[in-house]
């Protein structure tokens, strides 16, 4: 670690500068994953009266049945039957795991970020400021404010006085307008779990249903290592870690 010159942000206390930082567009994550999929899914996503994942995927003639001890998907291209099922549906999965008898406690962490164009003096990486709790990441052509946790219950309405937060956060270190031009403001729910750790592994009720949710924050973060122990209990190898700690039955 090494500390930054404190010049283009004369409020900061200090700083502390991470080398090997990066930082990603989750839209475009999603849409590279999207991209050999039905284009209708990203339309989905985009509109406001289908943001909710269950609504979308039965708008979309998606349902979920048993055919024995197999699981079947019926879709828009006919039925898909397989010996297992991975449910990794972010905040929703509660809901979703549900309808088939699974208990998952969990709620909604609700974030929120604002889009602004470009500031007098654009930052040249990723900015946490830690005592507001709020990121600051530049992009192409524009900057995003990001920051704060509201436990919700897959509510995704928009608490003005949340984003009001961030701004005057972002605002307390750099030099930014007091009526700012606002391109954009978003809001994501994380999926929370009681004891704050992911559900991974088979469901006790149902041993053929996987699964892979309650990342809270790093679910971009903890992907791989949860793509690649969901594999690995799945095809009865050894786990590279100890999987205890996020059996998906520890709330039963």
């Amino acid at each position: 670690m090494d500390y930054l010159d404190l010049g283009p942000y004369p409020h900061a206390r200090g700083t502390v500068r991470l080398p090997g930082s990066k930082s990603i567009s989750n839209r475009v994550l999603l849409l590279a994953a999207l991209a050999e999929g039905e284009t209708t899914i990203s339309n989905l996503l985009d509109s406001d009266d289908t943001r909710v994942m269950l609504d979308a995927l039965a708008k979309l003639g998606v349902k979920y049945t048993r055919d024995g001890d197999r699981c079947v998907v019926q879709g828009t291209r006919g039925a898909f039957t397989a010996d297992r099922l991975v449910i990794a549906a972010g905040a929703w999965s509660g809901r979703l795991v549900k309808r088939i008898g699974i208990r998952l406690p969990m709620l909604s962490g609700k974030g929120y970020s604002m889009i602004l164009p470009p500031p007098p003096i654009m930052p040249k990486q990723p900015i946490m400021i830690l005592d507001r709790k709020v990121a600051i990441t530049p992009r192409a052509d524009s900057v995003r404010i990001a920051g704060t946790m509201e436990l919700v219950d897959l509510d995704e309405s928009v608490t003005q006085s949340r984003v009001r937060s961030i701004f005057q956060g972002a605002a307390s270190v750099m030099d930014l307008p007091a009526e700012p031009e606002v391109r954009e403001v978003w809001r994501g729910l994380r999926p929370c779990t009681p004891d704050g750790l992911p559900a991974i592994g088979p469901t006790t009720s149902r041993g053929n249903v996987y699964l892979a949710t309650g990342h809270q924050m790093l679910g971009v973060l903890t992907a791989t290592g949860t793509g690649r122990l969901l594999a690995e209990l799945m095809t009865g190898e050894t786990p590279f870690m100890d999987p205890a700690p996020f059996r998906p039955d520890r709330f039963s």
